[in-house]
């Protein structure tokens, strides 16, 4: 049997690949009264539904069929525009009685490189003409039917019964029985029940909620009947988590942030910071046309496009990226990207300010130059393409316009470390359950919980590894149990939801973060001049509603997802007053149809962007009101290209003048006046250096429209006071078209004041560190000292103040004025030789920087601290110090000024430029101290000559005065000696005759200088020290001190109980004597010894033997033997009252045993006599000399006429016995 070929009308549908039919009878079902159970009602069966697929081929099938119009496609689609009934035969229909079928829907497509080949898809319904009209009966006026009811609303508490009710929000959500939408706030409450007269019937869903502590929420479903009253009981419990929800909405198919959906995401920010306990999760969703595969990368692109605009602070570079990433072109399978094309840019750029023309997805000539335009500015190759050099610019730009963070501990966790950054719900969690476009659910949620994990674990998203595996996190952590839901964590906002849901916690409730009553949105557009705006507009809600409808799918041109266009009334004005259009707070999304600029009536004119307008609306009483900006106004936009910092000029400092430039974007007939606010805290000049300084007196800052047009450049300088806070300056530029004020940008700038203080010079360690004055600083300055071999020279400290204003985040630059400087840590006050200066400059983060306290009288130290000291002698007064400035920016942001001085003792040998640590003691012979001079001195005395020498620039004068102060070891002063530096060569000082150290045994009164004077002395002690310092004016230029070196004989003293010494006495006198050969008697320890058997020793002889160390009678040998274990020094001196032999003393010891013994008939020179011996003086017979054979009572009463001799002094000196002590 022959098949029967399907045709519909005159078209044979070849290649047939699907054909189904649908049949179905329709039956009422009724309620019988008092009894249980149903009747149905046979109501005849509904037209058959025929769906087929397939493929066309030939010329005939074409949709322009020439040579048989009648039959091709077109004629097929003009029945089906006309909804004409056509003849339809198939061998699936041969049991039905089916003769004609209208066409429901038509989808063709031409198979691309197969010319007259169509993909097709027919929906059929079986026509039934419609009988012809019966003779109506007369009218009959039905009785009044009651259309609405009542709801009676009861919330309860459990286990509270005294709860205050006020805190809890009464909402009903759900279809009137007409099929419109309703949501409705409950006002009308008595106590813990709220009742809604001439209530629309419908279904419902009655949400209950308190959103303070503790939260609680909880919803029953409601059938509300006409003219019945219908009572609900909603029970509500403490220990339910309910999220706070914002959203955003998006165009169809698509996952860009259009511009009025980046103020929502600021209220996100924002209500994150003010609740930083809670969590966020990030959740995108889509409508539900489209498959639940692809819906599902979708959701994740939207989620993920979200997150980036609001960590886009946190870490801009990921944001670019990640926005990057998306805008590309959509792949099979799970895409990242989105195939962003000329529509997205075109709305970044129009955010941008670049671009004010239709959103049109077409790169016209307007669009052109707009990107030409924004590549210029940012640097880039100025082609016209957005390729992959510009695309990530726009991007950084638009998202910087809000610059939005997000603390990373308002995520949940995902794996130990990383963040549950985003989640994608596909189209499983609709708010309306509608096959087709719906904006409503084109969303992204953002859920604000008080909660530490998800109430349910969530399969690994479809794009969590891409672009590449790791680019999100490390690993999926939250699907321990294996599940494949996506959404299973919230309650489904219709019904019980689209997924398979295993048991766990109770799923998340979901409130909206800003409940309030819904209200009328209304509105207006109008023209400038107030002429009414008559035209088409599009209003899309905060919960995404287009106000008038949207296209459900797509057909012929008409996009699926397109906004419904309006007009306005006569006055421009638009209303929606009907229960079902009534809206909640949030942001309104206006577009205004046709070439035009808008902007609020609350707005400037720089808010005048294109044809789109956003705005809150929170009440009946706000209403969104738009002006269409004149486009000669709107399209002259001014430029200000400005620098955000600036550094504050002090008196003392020059930083460079900064640039700034105002400029327009094209020709106009008008001027632009240049204002800054406030006043007092930058000024500007009209040239870089030198110029005029503005006035700002409405003609020094009133400039031409040719000036614009070219660019006016003006400087920029810091002052005279710093900025309170970042940003505070605020320069504006503003447009006069023709009279009429156009557009005015602004910029801000901060004003940065830098302090850089030292300190003032101490004269006393331990003296508090005072700071010299901002004057002070300056001029006179600070006097630094070079830094010695001997790392003597005190540092001063340099104190880097916080910059101003304090929350100023640059980095500060330290640098030396000239390398005759240096700087050393805050650890490193004292100088030691192993130290290593710092590698300048020194950057430091100002917001590092302590904070200063106290007052401007007794400023404290607080601050980063660094020591300085100088490192070679200044050319001239105040040619060196440190700089302060900001770094990459400048550097003269203030100044001390530094003088570096050199002190020093020098050499003897001219130039005398070698530098001492040292200086020996010599000593003056007594013949010569009635005359004395340099030609008297003897051996090797000469290279223990020494000089002052001091280099300091910026004084006149031809010589300075300078202090030599000698001190002991202890600290003590011996002598201070004043001497006079000469100048010798540029600003070099030094001492006229050279500086020789005496024992300071040796009176000053004692030596009197032959003339002219041609030597110096100042009195010292071995292990004492030298101090050279500056006098008068310039005491500060620092200080010197050398170690003082001496011969120096130490011994210990033992006194025998009864013996009477003159020990004090003796070594006054017998180091006045051995001073004249610089050599120094020094007492270790004295002790007495209580041993009657050695008061009066025995004693056969004392032979002369130099050196003594002979044998010795028994009680000589028992005498030295005292004290042996005890002195340091191994040579003892010993007191007793007598020997048997009545000498004054004896130089003779035991072998091993060093040492002299002094009877108590002493004379005052016995015991240096004898010490002298062992030091290998012999007798000496010349004049008055210590050494005498002749009994030491022959020589002078007054020592200072005892001699020694050069050859004695270097015997001694020879001898082995002394020390050379520093």
């Amino acid at each position: 049997m022959e098949r029967i070929k399907p045709m519909l009308g005159d078209i044979e549908l070849q290649q047939v690949q699907q054909l189904n039919i649908d049949a179905d009878q329709m039956l009422t079902e009724h309620e019988i009264p008092a009894l249980e159970g149903n009747f149905y009602q046979p109501e005849g069966r509904r037209g058959t539904l025929i769906k087929v697929s397939g493929v066309l081929s030939g010329v005939s099938v074409e949709e322009d069929n020439v040579e048989n119009p009648a039959t091709g496609l077109k004629a097929l689609r003009e029945k089906f525009k006309a909804a004409e009934p056509l003849s339809f035969v198939s061998d699936i229909i041969s049991a039905t009685d089916i003769d004609e079928v209208l066409i429901e829907d038509m989808e063709v497509t031409e198979i691309a490189g197969k010319p007259n080949r169509f993909e097709y898809s027919f929906t059929l319904r079986e026509f039934t003409a419609a009988p012809s009209n019966p003779t109506e009966p007369p009218e009959i006026i039905p009785p009044v039917i009651t259309e609405t009811a009542t709801l009676i609303v009861e919330v309860i508490v459990i286990g509270n019964s005294a709860f205050d009710f006020s805190r809890v929000s009464v909402t009903i959500r759900g279809s009137q029985s007409d099929g419109t939408d309703l949501f409705r706030t409950l006002t009308n409450r008595n106590n813990n029940i709220w009742t809604e007269e001439d209530f629309p019937p419908g279904q419902y869903t009655c949400d209950a909620v308190v959103l303070d502590t503790p939260q609680m929420t909880g919803n029953v479903p409601a059938e509300v009947r006409a003219g019945e009253t219908t009572s609900v009981s909603i029970e509500l419990r403490s220990d339910v988590k309910i999220a706070q929800t914002f959203m955003i909405h998006y165009r169809f198919d698509s996952a860009f942030v259009e511009p009025c959906m980046l103020d929502v995401l600021q209220q996100v920010s924002d209500f994150s910071r003010a609740n930083s306990d809670l969590k966020l999760v990030i959740l995108g969703h889509t409508d539900l046309a489209g498959s639940t595969s692809y819906n599902q990368a979708l959701s994740e692109r939207r989620a993920r496009s979200a997150f980036s605009v609001l960590r886009f602070a946190d870490d801009n570079q990921a944001a670019i990226d990640e926005w990057d990433q998306i805008r590309r072109t959509r792949v099979s399978g799970a895409s990242l990207g989105d195939s962003w094309g000329a529509r997205e840019y075109q709305q970044m750029l129009q955010e941008l300010g670049f671009y004010t023309g239709t959103i049109n997805g077409n790169h016209d000539s307007a669009t052109d130059s707009a990107v030409r335009e924004f590549q210029r500015q940012h640097g880039l190759n100025d082609d016209g393409d957005v390729g992959d050099s510009t695309w990530p610019m726009l991007i950084q730009e638009y998202l910087h316009l809000k610059n939005l963070s997000i603390a990373d501990s308002q995520f949940l966790p995902n794996c130990s470390g990383e963040l549950l950054k985003w989640l994608g719900c596909s189209e499983l969690d609709p708010v309306k359950d509608i096959t087709f476009a719906w904006r409503p659910n084109r969303r992204t949620e953002f859920l604000f919980i008080n909660d530490d994990s998800l109430p349910s674990d969530v399969v690994q998203p479809d794009t969590f590894n891409k672009p590449s595996a790791g680019a999100v996190n490390s690993a999926w952590c939250l699907n321990d149990s294996g599940v494949s839901s996506r959404c299973c964590f919230v309650k489904p906002h219709v019904g019980a939801g689209k997924e398979s849901c295993a048991a766990t916690r109770d799923p998340w409730p979901r409130e909206a973060a800003e409940p309030a009553p819904v209200f009328v949105v209304r509105g207006s557009i109008k023209f400038e001049d107030g002429t009414p705006f008559v035209g088409q507009y599009t209003l899309i809600a905060p919960d995404g509603e287009f106000m008038d409808g949207e296209v459900p799918k797509t057909s012929g041109s008409l996009r699926a997802g397109t906004g419904i266009k309006a007009t306005t009334k006569a006055d421009g004005s638009f209303e929606y007053p009907d229960a079902d259009k009534h809206k909640r707070p949030g942001i309104f999304t206006l577009e205004v149809t046709g070439e035009v600029v808008v902007r609020g009536t609350d707005q400037p004119i720089e808010e005048a962007k294109g044809p789109f307008a956003c705005k809150r609306l929170a009440s009946d009483q706000d209403s969104f009101n738009v002006v269409i900006v004149p486009a000669l106004l709107a399209n002259i936009t001014p430029s200000i290209t400005a620098p955000p910092t600036i550094v504050v000029k002090r008196p003392h400092t020059s930083p460079q003048r900064q640039p700034l430039v105002l400029s327009v974007n094209q020709t106009f007939t008008g001027t632009g006046i240049f204002t800054r606010s406030p006043d007092d805290k930058v000024l500007f000049f009209t040239a870089a250096t030198g110029g005029t300084a503005l006035q700002f007196d409405g003609n020094d800052n009133l400039f031409t429209d040719a000036q614009l047009l070219a660019g006016v450049t003006l400087f920029s300088e810091g002052g005279p006071n710093p900025s309170a806070i970042l940003s505070d300056i605020t320069l504006s530029l503003q447009i006069v078209v023709s009279g009429q004020n156009g557009r005015s940008t602004s910029e801000q700038m901060t004003s940065v004041l830098l302090t850089l203080d030292i300190s003032s010079s101490q004269t006393n360690a331990a003296d508090e560190v005072l700071i010299l004055s901002d004057t002070d600083k300056i001029a006179p300055g600070r006097m630094l000292q070079v830094q010695n071999s001997s790392a003597q020279a005190t540092r001063a400290m340099l104190i880097l103040r916080r910059a101003l204003p304090e929350t100023f985040t640059g980095s500060l630059s330290v640098q030396a004025i000239s390398n005759k400087v240096q700087l050393f840590s805050a650890a490193e006050e004292v100088a030691t030789a192993t130290q290593t200066p710092l590698n300048l400059p020194q950057l430091v983060a100002n917001q590092a920087i302590s904070q200063v306290v106290g007052t401007p009288a007794t400023p404290n130290h607080v601050g980063t601290i660094f020591w300085a000291e100088a490192r070679a002698p200044s050319d001239n007064s105040l040619d060196t110090g440190f700089q302060l400035g900001i770094d990459g920016l400048e550097q003269d942001g203030d100044r001390v000024m530094i003088t570096a001085a050199e002190v020093m003792i020098s050499n003897n040998v001219a130039p005398f430029n070698t530098s001492q640590t040292r200086v020996q003691i010599e000593g003056v012979l007594n013949r010569l101290r009635s005359s004395f001079d340099i030609s008297d001195l003897f051996g090797t005395q000469n290279n223990s000559l020494f000089r002052a020498r001091v280099t300091i620039a910026g004084i006149t004068a031809n010589s300075i005065q300078v202090t030599l102060n000698s001190e002991t070891q202890a600290g003590d002063t011996l002598e201070s000696l004043s001497i006079t530096l000469n100048r010798t060569s540029g600003n070099v000082f030094v001492s006229a005759t050279p500086i020789m150290a005496i024992p300071d045994a040796i009176p000053r009164a004692d030596i009197t200088f032959a003339a002219p004077k041609s030597i110096e002395i100042i009195r010292c002690r071995a292990q004492g020290k030298l101090k050279l310092s500056v006098d008068g004016p310039h005491s500060d230029a620092g200080a010197v001190a050398v170690k003082v070196r001496g011969r120096v004989f130490r011994f210990c003293t033992i006194t025998i109980q009864g013996a009477a010494p003159t020990i004090a006495a003796d070594m006054t006198t017998a180091n006045r004597v051995v001073a004249q050969c610089g050599i120094e008697f020094r007492i270790v320890s004295s002790t007495i010894v209580d041993d009657p058997a050695l008061l009066d020793i025995a004693q056969t002889d004392c032979p002369l033997t130099i050196g003594g160390n002979v044998s010795r009678d028994p009680e000589e040998i028992a005498l030295f033997a005292l004290g042996r274990d005890t002195c340091p020094h191994n040579f003892l001196v010993y007191f007793v009252r007598s020997n048997s032999m009545g000498l004054f003393g004896c130089s003779a010891f035991p072998v091993g045993q060093p040492g002299v013994s002094v009877a108590d008939s002493a004379s005052q020179y016995t015991f240096g006599h004898e010490i002298c011996h062992v030091l290998h003086l012999p007798h000496d017979a010349r004049t008055n000399n210590l050494m005498t054979g002749a009994g030491t009572t022959t020589l002078p009463s007054t020592p200072n006429t005892v001699r020694l001799e050069p050859d004695q002094c270097q015997t001694m000196d020879d001898g082995g016995f002394l020390e050379i002590l520093e």
